[in-house]
């Protein structure tokens, strides 16, 4: 017996090597196809049997191919199949990892099971029931998995079930080989048929499939949560679809209620078809009219491909579709990317085409007969309403027309399931409503509101609606999105200015528009938080472009505010007035800044938008909307001016005149860069202290300031940043999913805390960071601030170190693109003017006073013992997202620390916008004093201001320099003395004091949610001093050694800045 078991498990050793060799073919090919049954032939039913019934190929219905396996059961009927993948899929464990955000899966976890399609013609009450285990077992009702799947639906159905999770036998007993599958008609109908297609057996079924009406059992660990937990944002439906309201329930719908929301639908209209009676003679709308037209030819030409056509008996049939998360393409969204059925609805309802009227029923009859139905989650809903607002906007659109035909119910229900409308109805909201909710549900719950016949039921959810808006639009804790305390947008638990977030606010904005001046209007405190996230975010961009250093994954996307722009005019509509000519000062100043700064860019990137695949918010009306606007007597603001520090994204700005700069940082709350299998592979950097000036252009923008990652950009030269220069194949991100490092080794935190920054007087302050870089090389460190005084930035570094003996260490000076501009470069040692090749290294000393000048006119003096690198070259690097090769001509310059540095330092000022002469005399005569500069702390004196800057990373040092004698924990402090014997304090602890992680990948609930912990931190003066408007119910002790200290409760990195007043000197 032990002799045959032993032969017999190394037999079944010697089969998972050859399955493991041919899942590795197979994972080869695109879409992994050949691994499942396609049913083309009759070849294809050697393996299936059933001696009672009928087993054919029908053209049919299909999935893949033009065939699929059609099942005619009869009394005593067992459909029986045999497969050695079946083997696999129950035994071999760890799995593949997902097609879709690859996440790490424990090498020990059995995650395999089936992925099929079922087509059924004849809904019954009723259902299949599938089990698997040996012929042996199966035969003696013992099977080793068990589930049913109902047949209560008609069209496609997708059957993705993980075995060992969602269908294990309780208290099993037998033999663990698992070789076939045997599927039980229903018990209650002795005759009838469904057809199957595309099945297969896999070592990996994805944890992000859903429960629905076909197998409500599926994936309780992501479909169920606890008390303590926040629901996914991507499900689960059938929870949200099965809550009902318990609050705020109205018993009747008045007629004025009726006027409301009919009021509110001729808004939706005039902002999505435009108002005829408006002028539509402008460029504007003329432009975007005609990319209008361009888009719907286009999807109508898309519509002919699908191939829709009806059977004689009605069936409608077309090419097959899948979710936007299965592994096979063409995903549903990829239908829709064209805005297909919107364009349809635009034809019928703006060009009068009834020819289209009829392709919008056959494409809304078509998928939902391939699975888009209510009740169906076409194997997982996950990020589908991120690929759908075409189709909610065409039903919108079309309204009547589908209500006539008997659709419109059929299309709300949709709507509702897909959209988790149920969230609106939620008491106590735990959900996680992420910017990607608020870009897409938010109005598409407003629409289905709007949709409802009007009944009290209406009303009740509108009410709700509100409540849940109010819930969405809040400033949210911790690592939660979309709106933070500093008002700036978050995604992917990070700051995300140039994507989400801002999609987040256009689409709230419209919400806002729709609902402004009426009973229903936006509730105070959502209204209050959107407008301060658009004034924010404008206010630390230049005209139209946010920092680079925050771009996320998306390098390119430099430009947001142009496309953002009718977001402001929304909110420029006064929100408690049913006037339509009521305006908001202060949003319509902001609106008509962003609309006069560059007319041109407007008519290239803004006005010929006529379509956006996951919110749609480029409509006529919109174009009709900010005319109207424009030409209200009201004058736009100027560029502002302020100095801020943004705690949640650790980003700085400092901005005077018509320009801006910026720098910023990550830690232990703030993760590094984002990355994706095809987007900012080489953007690792980003954080690493990139402080970016944006001053050059008319308007202002990034190309022309000399950053240009399209054209050879150096992915390790950011300027201000302190890195290692890599070969780009070593810079490029590691997405491999690790026990540590689930989704790979992007997003990443530090170990650091400190990392923040102070401002005093909304004109001065400093930055600084302790950089430690913990994914990649934890042996590198460095130390870095920057003090901002007026139009000069003193930038310090200490404790540069790392054990990496291949690769140069550097601080980067500038780098400049020089495509668009062809100013020269100059050198304090040099008389020429650099316009040309060439090549420079000096070593430079604090009292040498080398300076040089880049392209954009921005002075550097290097004050410390240094070995600058300048040259002008093309550069040769790669392209972002496919990795093709680019070139450009570059300034760049930098300070080379070598390899494997220990404690290297650097000390440099920037003045921006200087001329030579101011050039040669600061740096003969610095207006600065750098008093301190090691790991303990950077101290400067600015005395054109009186100012001493306090960088204490250590804290609790005794110090001899300006008026702090120490402070009791690491931090940042700006203290500005008068000669009145006055001082503005300003302070900042930066440890916000949040869960650590080392990734924000998995993040646990208690992480997500964790508010900024306060704690005491107290600064010690020389002298004594008092605050007579004590704002912050500070701590003042007048010491007897005549010293003060002022202790003040710190919380969320934020600036505490006090006004002091001494009373003896």
């Amino acid at each position: 017996m032990k002799t045959t078991a032993k032969i017999s498990y190394t037999l079944i050793a010697l089969v998972l090597i050859v399955l493991l060799q041919i899942e590795t073919i197979h994972a080869k090919s695109k879409n992994d196809l050949g691994k499942f049954a396609s049913f083309e032939n009759a070849s294809a039913l050697t393996t299936w049997q059933d001696n009672s019934g009928t087993l054919s190929i029908s053209p049919r219905h299909f999935k893949h191919g033009k065939n699929s396996l059609k099942w005619q059961w009869s009394a005593n009927s067992i459909l029986k199949h045999s497969s050695k993948d079946l083997i696999a899929a129950t035994t071999l464990r760890g799995g593949k990892t997902e097609r879709f955000e690859q996440h790490f899966i424990d090498r020990q976890a059995l995650v395999g099971g089936i992925l099929s399609w079922v087509y059924n013609e004849n809904p019954i009450d009723d259902q299949l029931t599938f089990v698997f285990g040996t012929s042996e077992s199966l035969a003696v009702n013992n099977p080793r998995y068990r589930y049913t799947f109902n047949l209560n639906f008609k069209g496609w159905r997708a059957m993705w079930v993980q075995l060992d999770a969602d269908a294990a036998v309780e208290n099993y007993v037998g033999n663990q080989l698992v070789d076939s599958m045997w599927v039980y008609p229903p018990k209650n109908n002795v005759a009838g048929s469904v057809f199957f297609d595309m099945i297969e057996f896999t070592s990996h079924v994805t944890s992000k499939r859903n429960a629905d009406d076909q197998l409500p059992f599926l994936n309780k660990e992501y479909e169920v949560w606890g008390e303590n937990e926040i629901s996914n944002q991507w499900g689960p439906p059938l929870h949200w679809r099965a809550l009902q309201p318990s609050r705020l329930i109205a018993d009747k719908i008045t007629d004025s209620q009726i006027e409301t929301f009919d009021r509110i639908l001729q808004r939706y209209d005039n902002w999505i078809l435009s108002n005829q009676n408006v002028d539509i003679d402008n460029q504007a709308y003329q432009i975007r009219l005609a990319n209008l037209q361009k888009a719907i030819s286009k999807a109508k030409k898309s519509y002919g491909k699908l191939n829709i056509k009806r059977l004689s008996d009605g069936t409608i049939v077309g090419n097959a579709f899948f979710s936007e998360r299965d592994k096979y393409d063409p995903r549903f969204g990829s239908l829709l990317k064209n805005g297909l059925p919107l364009m349809l609805a635009f034809d019928y309802k703006i060009n009068g085409n009834t020819e289209s009227k009829q392709k919008l029923f056959d494409f809304l009859d078509y998928i939902h007969d391939q699975g888009w139905a209510d009740g169906s989650a076409i194997g997982t809903i996950n990020h589908q309403t991120n690929s759908v607002s075409s189709y909610i906007h065409a039903v919108m659109v079309m309204r009547k027309e589908l209500k006539e035909t008997g659709r419109l119910a059929r299309e709300i229900a949709k709507i509702r399931w897909y959209c988790l409308f149920g969230k609106i109805y939620d008491p106590n909201p735990r959900q996680d409503v992420t910017a990607d909710t608020v870009r897409t549900n938010l109005l598409y719950h407003l629409l289905v509101i709007l949709m409802m016949d009007d009944t009290p039921e209406k009303v009740t959810a509108i009410q709700n609606y509100l409540a849940w808006l109010d819930y969405a639009l809040g400033v949210m804790p911790g690592f939660k999105d979309t709106i933070k305390p500093d008002y700036l947008g978050y995604h992917h638990r990070g700051a995300y200015l140039n994507a989400y977030s801002s999609e987040a606010y256009h689409v709230a904005s419209v919400v806002a528009y729709l609902l402004h001046g009426t009973q229903f209007s936006m509730p105070e405190n959502a209204t209050h938080n959107l407008k301060q996230s658009l004034l924010t975010l404008r206010s630390i961009s230049q005209v139209y472009d946010t920092p680079q250093s925050v771009a996320g994954r998306f390098p390119h996307n430099i430009r947001p505010l142009a496309k953002l722009l009718p977001a402001y005019g929304y909110l420029s509509f006064d929100q408690d007035s049913e006037s339509a000519n009521q305006y908001d000062p202060q949003m319509i100043a902001a609106f008509k800044r962003l609309w006069l700064a560059d007319p041109e860019l407007l008519q290239s990137e803004l006005f010929p938008k006529a379509f956006s695949r996951i919110s749609y918010y480029d409509t006529l009306g919109a174009i009709q909307l900010m005319n109207k606007l424009a030409a209200v007597e009201a004058s736009a603001e100027a560029d502002p001016e302020l100095t801020t520090y943004k705690p949640y994204a650790a980003l700085f700005v400092h901005r005077k005149g018509n320009w801006l700069a910026n720098v910023h940082g990550w830690s232990q709350y703030i993760w590094d860069f984002e990355s994706s299998a095809s987007e900012n592979l080489y953007g690792r950097y980003w954080s690493y202290g990139m402080l970016q000036i944006l001053a050059t252009g008319n308007p202002v923008n990034t190309i022309d300031s000399g950053i240009n990652v399209e054209n050879g950009w150096d992915w390790n030269r950011l300027p201000g940043s302190t890195t290692k220069h890599l070969d780009l194949d070593e810079l490029i991100v590691d997405r491999k999913p690790s026990a540590n490092y689930k989704e790979g080794r992007h997003r990443n935190f530090s170990d650091e805390t400190f990392v923040g920054g102070v401002t005093s007087q909304n004109k001065a302050g400093i930055f600084a960071m302790k950089l430690h870089d913990t994914a990649y090389d934890p042996t590198f460190k460095a130390r870095k601030s920057y003090f901002f005084f007026d139009d000069r930035i003193i930038c310090l570094g200490t404790g540069i170190q790392n054990q990496d003996s291949q690769h140069n260490t550097e601080t980067t000076l500038f780098q400049f693109s020089l495509n668009n501009l062809s100013n020269p470069l100059e050198m304090s040692d040099s008389n020429d003017l650099h316009d040309s090749h060439f090549t420079h290294s000096i070593t430079t000393s604090p009292t040498y006073g080398f300076w040089l000048k880049d392209p954009a006119g921005h002075g550097y003096i290097i004050n410390s013992e240094s070995n600058v690198q300048v040259r002008i070259a093309t550069q040769i690097s790669r392209n972002h997202a496919n990795k093709k090769r680019t070139e450009g001509e570059y300034a760049t310059a930098w300070i080379d620390h070598g390899k494997a540095p220990q404690n290297a330092s650097y000390n440099y000022t920037v003045i921006i916008n200087a001329n030579k002469k101011r050039l040669q005399d600061y740096a003969k005569n610095p207006l600065h004093k750098v008093l301190q500069q090691d790991n303990q702390a950077h101290i400067v004196f600015d005395q054109n201001s009186n100012t001493y800057g306090y960088v204490l990373f250590e804290g609790s040092t005794a110090l001899n320099q300006g008026p702090v004698v120490k402070t009791s924990r690491p931090t940042i402090v700006y203290a500005s003395e008068q000669s009145s014997g006055s001082m503005t304090l300003s302070v900042t602890d930066p440890d916000m004091r949040r869960p650590k992680l080392n990734n924000m990948s998995k993040m646990p609930i208690t992480a997500l949610i964790a508010e900024s912990q306060p704690a005491q931190t107290t600064v010690t003066l020389r002298g004594h001093w008092a605050i007579p408007q004590n704002n912050y119910k500070a701590q003042v002790t007048h010491n007897a050694n005549n010293t003060t200290s002022i202790e003040l409760t710190c919380v969320d990195a934020q600036t505490y800045e006090l006004k002091l007043e001494q009373l003896t000197k």
